[in-house]
């Protein structure tokens, strides 16, 4: 990254800063004033999107009909239409955490009252962005996050949040995660649709002039215009989706194939997961809401051995569920070639799904209403 474009995000960060402090500080004012808790449940997630976790949970308790009202942060241009949205950073933002019940987010503190979060009295809920299992945290990346429940959904999970990463054993919860309350065990769409989520790089630095980002974006290019591969989507009358990593810029993926769908930020991750029957992906957790539906993950590790060595994996790669993994599309090809599925084991299932029906919402809000009282 240029010294001058690292100016402008330092001073852009800065500002932003400058303007969350400024928002807290009047809405402590006014909250110190009027002293008024009231029983709202605030909403925030990493991305600013209505999705996932957030999403399925939120509707859940809707449609039960209960006497809650929520509202939504975000920074989003179109975050949701379904509860009212407060702008994040806001005044009013600030105002409404700091005087909310509950507050619920998927990624960190940081999705509803960035820097101040400590100031809020409210239950916080963690929902999770996904499920943990595959690459490595740090070990103090739940300790960081203040949060007086964690869902988890397997004691395998319970366990690397608590001794891997500094979570607070009374706060972490096996109860489920809840977007696995829209996805089936039974694979009901018998089309061959594949999503491809390729993840992120620590080592990229956000520095998109570097050899590796390069290599990285040109892996993901060999992939989606491949001339075998492009054949066996039309053959297959199936169609690619590719997710990308918010941080890749969109003008650098193009495909030559209708039947390849580069999809925006934007669009719905969750349905992409339940209408799509593959998944491709490198270290993404999304694997194991295929791997609970019972459907085939292709693994593409090209640099498996600087990830495992940089970042690291719970998981060696001899683990059963890399039993479809690559490092060249040469491998992907004759993998979508073989038309077998796997047959996940029973055993395997039941260590990283302590639940397997529809009540996973439910149980984290009779857990929240739990704590509450």
């Amino acid at each position: 990254m240029t010294e001058i474009n690292m100016k402008y995000l330092i001073s852009k960060i800065s500002k932003k800063r400058i303007k969350y402090i400024m928002s807290f500080f009047c809405a402590y004012i006014c909250f110190l004033i009027k002293k008024n808790k009231q029983k709202n449940w605030i909403v925030g997630s990493g991305n600013g999107l209505y999705e996932n976790n957030i999403e399925v949970f939120c509707d859940t308790v809707i449609a039960m009909n209960k006497d809650i009202i929520f509202y939504f942060i975000s920074d989003s241009d179109k975050p949701t239409e379904k509860m009212k949205v407060l702008k994040k950073g806001s005044i009013k933002a600030y105002y409404y955490a700091l005087s909310a019940e509950v507050l619920i987010f998927d990624c960190d503190n940081s999705d509803i009252a960035p820097g101040f979060i400590n100031f809020c009295r409210g239950l916080k809920v963690n929902l999770n962005h996904g499920q943990e299992g595959l690459k490595k945290l740090s070990c103090d990346y739940y300790k960081n996050i203040k949060s007086d429940l964690t869902c988890a959904v397997s004691n395998f999970e319970k366990n690397i949040k608590i001794k891997e990463c500094g979570a607070n054993p009374e706060t972490v919860e096996v109860i489920g995660l809840a977007r696995y309350d829209k996805l089936s065990r039974k694979i009901e769409n018998k089309g061959r649709d594949i999503l491809y989520f390729p993840t992120w790089r620590p080592w990229f630095k956000d520095d998109y002039k570097c050899s590796d980002y390069l290599e990285y974006i040109e892996s993901i290019l060999k992939i989606i215009n491949d001339n075998r591969l492009i054949k066996y989507l039309e053959l297959t009358e199936s169609k690619l989706y590719i997710k990308p990593h918010f941080k890749i810029r969109d003008a650098v993926l193009k495909s030559k194939s209708k039947n390849v769908i580069i999809c925006k930020h934007s669009d719905n991750l969750t349905e992409l997961i339940r209408n799509t029957r593959y998944l491709i992906t490198d270290y993404s957790s999304i694997c194991w809401d295929y791997i609970y539906q019972r459907k085939d993950v292709f693994f593409y590790q090209f640099d498996f051995e600087r990830y495992n060595n940089e970042v690291g994996l719970y998981l060696d790669k001899s683990e059963s569920l890399f039993k479809k993994r690559f490092s060249d599309v040469d491998e992907l090809i004759l993998l979508l070639g073989e038309n077998t599925d796997i047959r996940y084991k029973d055993e395997l299932i039941n260590t990283y799904f302590c639940f397997q029906d529809k009540n996973n919402s439910l149980r984290i809000f009779n857990e929240i209403i739990r704590k509450l009282n």
